[in-house]
């Protein structure tokens, strides 16, 4: 009862460290956290120390300590391996990938992250996962300068995602520079999926898809 007890006060805490966090107080989101780690590793449950850590990397993200983030994650992995939860699985090997790629420039290494976490995502078979993880893929991909392979991702995300509704597919990177004035982005009710899109030099109608992937692409 007292370990039951305890990995539910894990999971309320770590919602009230998530919040705290959004709200700009990282300080106390980070006491939150420490406090539910050592809890975790008191109790020896590795099913909660996993989200903990996965968490804790998230936390890291936010203020800027990649490295930490990725140590984090990479304990969550292990652990999240011995449960063989595809689901979490997928969600850490996804943070990992974009963490790699887009904060630590690290490409290479995000890219055999990210395309484990697709494969989990298809065993899923859930829809909306796998749109997720072929869009950041696309963005891995685009940074590696493959970039047919790249579009290839970012359309089937696309695709994809018109199945259960979704008028775009959410770009999975760090905040960047406002797309250029006067592009418009062509809806998939509008125009299907047009092979190409506008020229270069002309700020045009694009397909969410394409236009997900230049997002990615943007110096």
């Amino acid at each position: 009862m007292l370990v039951k007890d305890t990995l539910s006060n894990t999971k309320l805490s770590m919602n009230v460290a998530n919040l705290y966090s959004h709200w700009g107080k990282y300080e106390t989101a980070l006491s939150y956290l420490k406090k539910e780690e050592k809890m975790c590793r008191d109790s020896g449950s590795t099913d909660y120390l996993a989200e903990v850590c996965q968490n804790l990397g998230h936390y890291y993200i936010i203020v800027n300590q990649y490295d930490k983030a990725l140590a984090y994650f990479q304990e969550s992995l292990e652990l999240a391996r011995k449960s063989d939860n595809k689901i979490n699985l997928h969600a850490i090997l996804n943070s990992m990938g974009v963490l790699c790629c887009f904060h630590l420039d690290k490409p290479e290494s995000a890219l055999s992250y990210l395309e484990q976490a697709l494969s989990y995502a298809n065993s899923i078979g859930d829809l909306r996962v796998i749109a997720h993880g072929k869009a950041a893929l696309s963005g891995c991909l685009g940074k590696l300068k493959c970039y047919q392979e790249a579009l290839d991702h970012a359309i089937e995300a696309q695709q994809i995602s018109q199945k259960f509704g979704y008028r775009q597919v959410e770009a999975i990177a760090p905040a960047r520079s406002p797309m250029p004035t006067g592009t418009t982005v062509t809806d998939s009710s509008e125009s299907g999926m047009p092979s190409k899109c506008a020229s270069s030099g002309s700020p045009g109608k694009m397909p969410m898809a394409i236009l997900c992937l230049a997002y990615f692409l943007k110096p």
